[in-house]
């Protein structure tokens, strides 16, 4: 993903003219990337530019305040984010003038703008014109730069607002499609589920008859299969050649799984309660037709059937490797 958001940088604040440039910045590595791409002071004084400078990034704090420094020599309008939130969403926006008309573009991801962790993390991106995330995107910016939270986006789900309880809402409708007798399933891919609401829900789902797949890479809190409880949740991981970090959120909504009324979701957030509830994330609906098939028809089937890197999480709290006859389908290669 680095590469590509480098190149995305490069368009609009080297070249695109009569350009607004805005994006959320979690990570002080991009410094080599951001420096290069606006070098040229005289390229941001034709344009205005605004970058969301995330502070207490762990580990990242010194290198973030250099990041600053840089880009407000350049010319760029800094912003520090919000006190008591920790801005961990992924975006960025461009708006120029494309004739008489205002054209705006997104970039929504799952990972940080980070051209090291790019190269061994695996992780999602989205471009998009969609004129609502694009109108979602501007509303979140205007969060942060100003801390008037947005009253109603038109298609993105975001934390500290309203992540929680969208979550539980959908898995609510899950339940009540199981009940009566539709299609109904859950299939998330996260990087931790440690929250116990939402855990708490999850088993009262499973005992209203919803299958649900998590794929969790870290730390999972949720005891799976166990009897009573959560004897239709199967909690698997993947551990191999990359660090798995994007977030998928699939939701049966009445069809099967892979089918046109499945809702599919990239997020930046893992279901923690620092995600959900103390930092500025953002879930992002994916609805054009050929990248809703890229997570259904590829992705996801390949981290289900992976039969290489595959740990499955017992009920005991313990893993345990998957056994394959076959172990030559790997997600890493595939």
């Amino acid at each position: 993903m680095g590469s590509i958001i480098n190149y995305f940088l490069y368009l609009a604040v080297q070249i695109l003219s009569r350009t607004k440039y805005q994006i959320a910045l979690a990570s002080g590595s991009t410094i080599a990337s951001v420096r290069a791409t606006i070098k040229d002071t005289s390229a941001i004084n034709i344009k205005t530019v605004i970058a969301i400078i995330e502070l207490k990034a762990r580990f990242d704090e010194e290198n973030n305040v250099q990041l600053a420094r840089i880009l407000e020599q350049a010319g760029a309008q800094v912003a520090y984010g919000l006190v008591d939130l920790k801005v961990h969403a992924k975006l960025s926006l461009i708006t120029r003038k494309e004739g008489k008309k205002l054209v705006s573009y997104a970039h929504c991801g799952t990972g940080n703008y980070h051209p090291h962790t790019a190269k061994i993390y695996t992780d999602f991106s989205l471009f998009t014109i969609d004129k609502n995330i694009c109108e979602d995107a501007r509303s979140v910016f205007n969060f942060l730069t100003s801390h008037v939270q947005p009253k109603q986006l038109n298609k993105m789900i975001i934390s500290p607002n309203s992540s929680y309880d969208w979550l539980i809402e959908r898995i609510d409708n899950e339940m009540q499609n199981a009940k009566d007798g539709f299609e109904s399933g859950i299939w998330i891919k996260c990087n931790a589920i440690v929250d116990q609401k939402i855990i708490e829900k999850f088993y009262e789902a499973s005992n209203a008859g919803v299958k649900i797949h998590l794929m969790v890479r870290g730390i999972c809190c949720l005891r799976p299969n166990v009897k009573g409880m959560s004897e239709n949740i199967t909690v698997t991981a993947i551990i191999g050649r990359f660090l798995e970090h994007g977030r998928i959120y699939v939701f049966a909504n009445k069809g099967k799984f892979q089918s046109e009324s499945n809702l599919v979701y990239i997020a930046s957030a893992d279901i923690m309660p620092r995600n959900l509830y103390h930092r500025v994330e953002a879930f992002i609906p994916l609805e054009n037709k050929t990248v809703r098939s890229q997570i259904l028809d590829q992705v996801l089937p390949a981290l289900i059937n992976d039969t290489k890197n595959t740990w499955k999480l017992n009920k005991n709290g313990e893993y345990s490797k998957k056994k394959y006859k076959d172990k030559t389908f790997c997600a890493h290669t595939y």
